[in-house]
């Protein structure tokens, strides 16, 4: 498949299933990774991973952000023809990314009794917990290499590659997670283990698939610019502190909603759950436009960008309705699937006023992804992150505004008014670099004939 000459709608779709695939095959993961360490080990032994896995989430934004900022830059250097970028890039990167990741797992597994009081983890589960976070942190330097590698095949075009490969290591993971814990006897430790075990196969597997590709690339005829790492860090970084804004907004909304009580907090972690998993498949979507756009801006194919958005949008808004008339018609069957309404009436009838109320703010959330993801793909990073700290600023200060005025209606009105105004800012800001850049480039055009 070529992203710069194939017809715009076969390019993405061809590109974007993988993606998409591959989005829903972690999601399943995860959940049988929470199944087979609360059926096998118990509830506390969950907590223990699951208060781990919140730390080990934070220091992979970083390795997150790399992978974004690799894969901005390469798509371009694609659509560019100047593959040397892609090839001396991913070595300074793999070399970076060693660097970092030694540093992150020896400083975190070092102070790991502080990153603990300081989240408040019960004395009874230090020891469990540090036995799961210290493997997983000893192993971390293969995410970050496997995530590298990652970029760079996505850049080139190759997603069916990294469904293949993100199959491969969940069911490495499920299986050893099982087995480790089932039949060698083994606790917290056996499901890092699995893990890491999964991760260096998944390492090795994109390693071996970006050589092949690399050697298929020509060689470029024009030297390399200097500062390709400071390039891919400034997009990276910004994309890091997107991240980081995020987790720290999502943990002061969490404050509030745990002002409400229990049966509210389980509500509101179903709602999370449900349109997380719902809008996978426009994340999906958002990333391979993200990567089309970044490809087709460097070739300056203008119009296939402007074509392939318009259609990413139908799409997009199309598989949302279906969606959304899904919540209007039966919220609680959607709800009932994570929560009984006998055992918490009050946190099930929550969910469903939020799932049914909040139809309108899903819509708009699939046009600021899409908006959202161009921006990244043109590089324009400081926007993007202006977006999200306008969305959280909406978001989070209204809901903590109204929640003594509207209760618990403030959380989905203070959702649905931040949407409105992101989607709206996004949409224009896109709206302008486009047609700014392609000014440039058709004034370029004529001076040159």
């Amino acid at each position: 498949m070529d992203m710069l000459k194939d017809s715009c709608k076969k390019s993405l779709v061809v590109f974007s299933i993988p993606m998409i695939l591959s989005l829903l095959t972690q999601q399943f993961y995860n959940i049988c990774d929470t199944l087979i360490v609360g059926r096998l080990l118990g509830a506390d032994m969950l907590s223990a991973v699951g208060n781990a896995g919140t730390i080990i989430n934070i220091t992979t934004i970083v390795c997150g952000g790399f992978e974004l900022g690799g894969q901005m830059l390469f798509s371009e250097a694609v659509g560019r023809k100047n593959y040397g970028v892609i090839k001396k890039g991913v070595c300074q990167m793999l070399i970076f990314s060693t660097f970092t990741a030694v540093l992150i797992s020896t400083g975190a597994i070092f102070f790991r009794n502080e990153i603990f009081s300081a989240i408040r983890l019960p004395e009874e589960l230090y020891a469990a917990t540090g036995r799961y976070f210290v493997l997983y942190m000893a192993g971390i330097l293969f995410l970050f290499l496997q995530s590298i590698s990652n970029s760079a095949i996505l850049a080139m075009g190759d997603s069916k590659s990294i469904l293949i490969l993100s199959a491969a290591s969940s069911v490495i993971n499920i299986v050893l997670d099982y087995c480790f814990i089932r039949f060698w006897g083994m606790g917290t430790e056996g499901a890092a283990l699995a893990s890491v075990i999964a991760q260096m196969a998944g390492m090795a597997g994109s390693g071996y698939i970006l050589r092949k590709r690399l050697k298929t690339l020509p060689e470029d005829q024009e030297p390399v610019s200097k500062g390709l790492l400071m390039r891919i860090l400034g997009i990276s970084i910004p994309s890091m502190f997107q991240q980081f804004a995020l987790t720290f907004g999502g943990a002061l909304m969490q404050t509030l909603i745990n002002s409400f009580g229990t049966e509210i907090s389980n509500g509101y972690v179903v709602v999370q759950r449900v349109t997380s998993f719902g809008l996978m498949p426009v994340i999906g979507l958002a990333q391979s436009l993200s990567v089309f756009g970044s490809a087709n801006r460097g070739a300056m194919q203008y119009k296939r960008i402007g074509e392939a958005t318009r259609f990413v949008m139908v799409l997009t808004i199309g598989y949302i309705v279906i969606m959304d008339a899904d919540f209007l018609w039966k919220p609680g069957s959607v709800v009932s699937l994570f929560l009984k309404e006998a055992e918490c009436p009050e946190g099930f009838l929550f969910a469903c006023h939020y799932l049914s109320y909040s139809v309108l703010a899903y819509l708009l959330t699939g046009v600021e992804y899409l908006m959202e993801s161009l921006l990244r793909g043109f590089g324009r990073m400081k926007l993007f992150l202006m977006t999200t700290l306008v969305f959280l600023v909406l978001n989070i200060g209204l809901a903590w505004i109204l929640a003594e005025i509207l209760g618990t209606n403030a959380i989905w009105i203070s959702n649905m008014t931040g949407r409105l105004a992101v989607a709206i800012l996004s949409s224009a800001l896109m709206v302008y670099v486009y047609c700014k850049e392609k000014k440039i480039y058709i004034d370029k055009s004529l001076i040159y004939e």
